[in-house]
């Protein structure tokens, strides 16, 4: 019999399918559940993660904050206000309601101001008027991070805050025992208060190189020249200021080194009630720079 002449179709044979392949509906199983507990974490923790991000990045920024030398960060002069605060955001006018301030320009850096917020809460006060802000280090290692500000209502008082700093697990801490120096005029409770007749200028504060746990702030009296000296104390819990004093502007009730550091001891046992401060005069030498 012969043949039509038409082929007879061809039956294709497929291998066997891979194992990875027969496999797959479990893997998109697996991947569908963790892309579901992703979301319910992200849901749950989410804004915390952030904020604790956003926390250590603004506390990362003022552990290594470095302004320039010459910054000016608090100044009377008024010629001086409008060209400072055309510079930066960072700065503001500072309106006295004491009688014997003066009207001046300062600064606070924003990565301070951020760092404050979420530390504390935006309901927390904040600290203005920034002469200094830096990391610190104790002589056995301990970090904390270090803000000198200025409150320029009437005297001036030199306030230290010194952090315990966050890390993933913890949140920052207050690590200071409260001393304020006060320097200025007329602090004395026999001395009449009286206005200052020169104008100061404070520029930004410097780490100094050969020690981490020192720093130093300069500042212009009347355009001569003096220097703040810091250094954070052992334990860590404070600072401890020295400063270049003269005597046409004297500070009445100074709290010496020697006396800064007997107020904190005695403060940290709670056995002995600090007496005010007594004058004292102490030369600090410009700090090697």
């Amino acid at each position: 019999m012969q043949s039509s002449g038409v082929a007879e179709p061809c039956t294709l044979t497929y291998g066997p399918r891979p194992r990875w392949h027969r496999r797959w509906p479990w893997f998109r199983s697996i991947f569908s559940v963790l892309i579901t507990s992703a979301s319910l974490i992200f849901m749950i923790w989410g804004r915390q993660i952030t904020r604790k991000s956003a926390l250590l990045y603004h506390q990362h920024q003022c552990l290594t904050y470095i302004a320039p030398e010459n910054q000016v960060v608090f100044d009377e002069d008024p010629q001086a206000a409008a060209d400072l605060l055309a510079r930066s955001a960072e700065y503001e006018s500072f309106v006295p309601v004491h009688p014997f301030s003066r009207a001046a320009v300062t600064h606070t850096p924003r990565c301070w101001t951020s760092f404050e917020k979420l530390a504390w809460g935006a309901a927390a006060p904040q600290h203005k008027h920034v002469l200094f802000l830096h990391e610190l280090r104790t002589s056995n290692g301990m970090r904390r991070l270090v803000c000198v500000i200025l409150n320029c209502e009437g005297r001036f008082k030199l306030e230290s805050i010194v952090i315990n700093p966050a890390d993933l697990t913890n949140a920052p801490s207050n690590a200071r025992t409260p001393i304020t120096v006060i320097i200025g005029r007329g602090s004395r409770p026999h001395v009449v208060m009286e206005p200052r007749e020169k104008h100061i200028r404070f520029y930004a504060g410097q780490i100094q190189r050969d020690d981490p746990s020192k720093f130093y702030i300069r500042y212009e009296l009347d355009l001569q020249e003096h220097y703040i000296c810091g250094r954070l104390n052992h334990d860590g819990t404070d600072v401890i200021l020295d400063f270049q004093q003269n005597w046409s502007w004297l500070a009445d009730w100074y709290w010496t080194p020697k006396e800064q550091e007997a107020v904190l001891k005695a403060l940290q046992s709670q056995q002995v009630t600090p007496s005010p401060p007594s004058t004292g005069i102490l030369l600090a030498e410009p700090p090697d720079r």
